[in-house]
């Protein structure tokens, strides 16, 4: 946040778009190499490992599917993993470095995003050292100065509702995306059964 100019901070909250376009691409990603991969739906979908030799069984080698999308899914991940560290570059926080007492660092890291920018920086370490930074307390000053930022989270009446609702709203929305990650797929599975359909017509509809 500390990095972003105060009239483009919009864009930290705009990067939340890509986690449905990402949830997106991956169902996309499944339904093309799962149905046409995996046992047919009229064959049994007990493993040849927990059947009596010469029973009926889905086979590793007609089940491939979701293997083929977890292998093209972590090929995406880790293609993004490694672009990350050659197109960009994420510097430490200069609050961080600062509260660390790495004040040369800060200066460092300041000087660079300018440069980045195109943009002069005055700043040197001379300034930092200027500064009259209290120090810190005790242990169990700095305790009790987290326990008083949280309070004031529920100074107010209104405070505290949007701070619960807040809470509510993250919790939920991860509950959601863990659940359905566990149990959508059993559950298609089974609706597809009962009503006839082929794995390709069941993740489609």
């Amino acid at each position: 946040m500390e990095f972003i100019p105060k009239k483009q901070r919009w864009l930290l909250a705009a990067l939340s778009v890509f986690q449905p376009l990402g949830v997106i691409t991956t169902a996309l990603i499944a339904w093309g190499l799962v149905p046409r991969n995996t046992c047919a739906f009229t064959s049994p979908s007990s493993s040849c490992r927990l059947v009596a030799p010469g029973e009926p069984c889905c086979t590793k080698a007609s089940n491939y599917g979701w293997r083929y999308a977890v292998f093209t899914i972590g090929a995406i991940s880790l293609a993004a993993f490694l672009a990350r560290f050659a197109l960009f570059t994420f510097r430490e926080s200069p609050r961080f470095l600062v509260a660390h007492g790495r004040d040369a660092e800060a200066v460092h890291v300041v000087q660079a995003i300018a440069r980045t920018n195109g943009r002069p920086c005055s700043l040197r370490i001379e300034d930092l050292a200027a500064c009259e930074c209290p120090e810190s307390g005790p242990a169990r000053s700095r305790r009790w100065e987290v326990v008083r930022h949280v309070a004031e989270l529920f100074a107010t009446r209104r405070m505290a509702r949007l701070t619960l609702l807040t809470w509510a709203v993250y919790a939920g929305d991860y509950w959601g995306f863990s659940i359905a990650g566990a149990f959508l797929p059993k559950l298609l599975a089974q609706r597809g059964a009962k009503a006839r359909l082929s794995t390709a017509a069941t993740y489609r509809q």
